[in-house]
């Protein structure tokens, strides 16, 4: 079955309703991009990586409403890379209906709102995905919300507070050449001054002078 028909199957199931309604069309939507894992690699290139807060931490085993908060960070992650694409670009409407499937579930829990107002995402540190990795985190929060029994206690569950995350350090292939770039210029730097330095140092205090004299020295 081709992505659009996937994509138009898991839009018509979503209808207005309870929980189990949603979780259909999550169920659905996390068919579609499970069905091709690796689709965004005909659309971006080796070295394409977005900075974005979101960490599979957030998703914590010890409280099922976790769930919520982590959405609310994931879904501004794909805001990042949404950001940075033309509406003309091949995957635009799938990122727009995996950003609308993560604002439903957070509309799922009460205090969501409220999360989102008092929560300063500048406090987490950013780590960097390919668009890929971050679908695949996509798919990991989706099948954690199709665990979640629908009850009246998730819609008004207190929401656990997220720790920050710890900054993940980047080491593609891009990044490495940067750092390596950065490192040979900082050496090259350091050697030029201990030249200058030590010509400085082992001139005569009159030779600095004429320096400064444009007729020192003439005859």
């Amino acid at each position: 079955m081709s992505l659009p028909v996937l994509l138009l199957l898991s839009l018509s199931t979503v209808v207005s309703g309870g929980c189990d309604f949603d979780k259909e069309g999550v169920r659905n939507i996390k068919a579609t991009i499970d069905s091709n894992p690796t689709g965004f690699r005909t659309v971006f290139p080796k070295d394409y990586y977005v900075v974005h807060r979101y960490s599979s931490s957030m998703l914590c085993d010890s409280h099922p409403c976790c769930v919520f908060p982590a959405a609310v960070i994931l879904l501004d992650s794909w805001n990042v890379l949404l950001r940075n694409l033309w509406e003309e670009h091949l995957n635009h409407s799938l990122i727009l209906d995996l950003k609308q499937t993560l604002d439903r579930i957070i509309r799922r829990n009460r205090n969501t709102e409220r999360f989102q107002e008092e929560t300063d995402l500048a406090r987490f540190s950013t780590s960097t995905s390919s668009p890929e990795e971050l679908l695949k985190l996509t798919s990991e929060l989706f099948t954690r919300w199709l665990e979640v029994d629908c009850s009246a206690s998730m819609e008004t569950c207190s929401l656990p507070t997220l720790p920050p995350t710890v900054e993940r350090k980047d080491f593609s292939p891009s990044r490495a050449r940067l750092l390596i770039t950065r490192a040979v210029g900082s050496e090259e730097e350091e050697e030029e001054e201990g030249r200058l330095r030590r010509w400085w140092t082992s001139r005569r205090p009159a030779e600095l002078l004429c320096l400064f004299l444009p007729r020192c020295g003439a005859p």
